[in-house]
């Protein structure tokens, strides 16, 4: 049972400055969600040419997802 509105940005102090509706939280997942399908592309191309790139591309789209998955998290809960 989500509230019928949640705090989606906060400012500098702490303090809760912007509000959505439940829906614009999987916003986030989805962002995330298209941002590993280009990072696995583009580590696929690259690949051949530096292998070290595409492994920290990959890494860097797992750390991604794991801060979406957190942030979702401490948002509904």
């Amino acid at each position: 049972s989500f509230p019928q509105t949640l705090a989606i940005h906060w400012n500098s102090s702490g303090a809760a400055d912007r509000f959505g509706s439940t829906r614009q939280v999987w916003t986030i997942p989805l962002i995330t969600w298209l941002l590993t399908i280009a990072n696995i592309a583009f580590a696929w191309l690259v690949d051949g040419f530096d292998r070290f790139a595409a492994r920290f591309l990959l890494a860097a789209s797992l750390a991604v997802e794991l801060m979406a998955i957190i942030a979702l998290y401490w948002l509904i809960h």
